[in-house]
């Protein structure tokens, strides 16, 4: 048995059934991915139009860090110190590169 068969067979061992014994699909997602050279995500301003701020680039966990982004987007937005350092996030590092 392969890996998917397993997790594929304890995802429907804990899935909703119908009446008929159907596993009842309740949503599905789809979407892109977007990732970044470096994997790490693209957080902070841009330098080329100001008022404009990224926040992308987190690969598949957009939705688990999507909570700490935006309180470190709303820290630097007023001025505060951020929790953790937006240096290695900046968006003009890959500007850095192509000008290499």
């Amino acid at each position: 048995m392969s890996a998917g068969t397993v997790t594929t067979s304890s995802a429907f061992g804990v899935a909703p059934r119908r009446k008929n014994g159907c596993v009842q699909i309740l949503r599905t997602y789809s979407g892109f991915r977007p990732y970044c050279p470096d994997h790490l995500p693209v957080i902070g301003p841009d330098a080329r139009l100001p008022g404009l701020w990224h926040a992308a680039g987190h690969e598949g966990a957009g939705i688990g860090l999507s909570v700490g982004t935006a309180a470190l987007i709303v820290q630097a937005l007023r001025g505060e110190p951020t929790d953790l350092p937006l240096d290695a996030f900046r968006p003009e590092r890959f500007a850095e590169r192509v000008a290499a």
